[in-house]
């Protein structure tokens, strides 16, 4: 059977609603007074990698972020990074939907002195005032092989102010807390979630690599009883606030619930999820075995996609329905979304 691939378009600039930059700081500007009343201090410089290196290159905004970000980005610099402690080494700044609240987190060497930190967080919330909160976390230095959905416990050094910020879909809304994962594209969110969870319904439904509950919490209205499975614990607890009572969080890999998971019936539908590394032999082979009527596989790499269902079609499962969205314009990056059915 043969399903024409349906597109879902985003406007092509100021979409995302987080951002991870690099900090460069420098021993000493000249003195200056601003908005702060002080003089001298730590220089900053804000920036990315270049595209396959680690060769920085400073930015004062970048026109995908939401206009927000790039307010904040450009005050941090305006005001000379507020002193910004040596061993901070990224920072990621996460916007709420109305684009009006953010919070920032950071990622510090062994050296950083919690209490230079703490000082540095209580600058940035008395002079941005759309700032939230600042949470600090254990370096995270990745290779190019880590993206922004790839999943990561991270050590949290210390916090100031909110250590979440409430995002409202179309639908409801959402807590999400410092170093939890959530869909970057504000603008295609309700309609990522609307094409994965609509027109499915039943008794079970199983959501794996759940993240915080954006597909649980709508899988709820229509099914009831789903089981949702995240490994970070960050993201298992925003997950437990946001779903219903009939939603169930288990903190767990999903390869390790699904290779103990109790003989039962078959769920009804099946949604995942997974990073850009995909699902896997073991888990498309425990998907297979499970034998659910309905799979909806999202992806964010279309080279694993094609690897993971590839066991499925073998299986007697067809493509009902095929959807690309360019949740990343201006980047080679596409989401795929397959709904599958046997």
């Amino acid at each position: 059977m043969k399903s024409e691939i349906r597109l879902h378009a985003s406007p092509p600039w100021n979409y995302r609603n987080r951002t991870r930059l690099q900090v460069q700081t420098t021993p000493e500007f000249p003195p200056q007074t601003g908005k702060t009343g002080r003089s001298g201090g730590h220089g900053i410089a804000l920036g990315y990698y270049r595209f396959g290196s680690h060769e920085f290159l400073a930015v004062r905004e970048c026109p995908i972020n939401s206009p927000l970000l790039n307010r904040v980005m450009a005050g941090l610099l305006e005001l000379g990074g507020l002193n910004c402690p040596a061993g901070v080494e990224e920072i990621e700044l996460f916007a709420d939907a109305a684009d009006e609240r953010l919070l920032v987190w950071a990622f510090c060497g062994r050296e950083s002195d919690k209490r230079d930190l703490l000082r540095w967080a209580e600058a940035i919330e008395g002079e941005l005032p759309e700032v939230s909160g600042v949470t600090f976390f254990s370096s995270r230095r990745r290779s190019a092989d880590h993206e922004d959905d790839a999943p990561m416990e991270l050590k949290s050094l210390g916090q100031s102010g909110a250590k979440a910020i409430r995002y409202r879909t179309k639908e409801r809304e959402y807590q999400v807390s410092a170093g939890a994962f959530f869909q970057v594209n504000r603008h295609l969110i309700d309609e990522l979630v609307s094409v994965v969870t609509g027109n499915a319904s039943g008794e079970v439904a199983l959501d794996l690599y759940a993240g915080v509950g954006l597909f649980s919490a709508a899988l709820a209205r229509n099914f009831h009883h789903i089981f949702g499975v995240e490994a970070s614990q960050t993201s298992q607890g925003d997950f437990v606030q946001n779903v219903p009572a009939n939603v169930k969080a288990v903190g767990a890999r999903t390869e390790d619930y699904l290779r103990s998971r109790p003989a039962r019936k078959s769920p009804d539908l099946v949604v995942l999820d997974p990073p850009r590394a995909g699902a896997g032999k073991m888990v498309t082979r425990s998907l297979v075995e499970l034998g659910a009527r309905r799979v909806r596989y999202v992806s964010c790499d279309p080279a694993t996609l094609a690897r993971d269902i590839a066991p499925l079609i073998a299986a007697g499962y067809h493509v009902e329905e095929a959807h690309l969205f360019d949740l990343f314009p201006e980047t080679f990056h596409v989401e795929s979304v397959l709904l599958l059915a046997r």
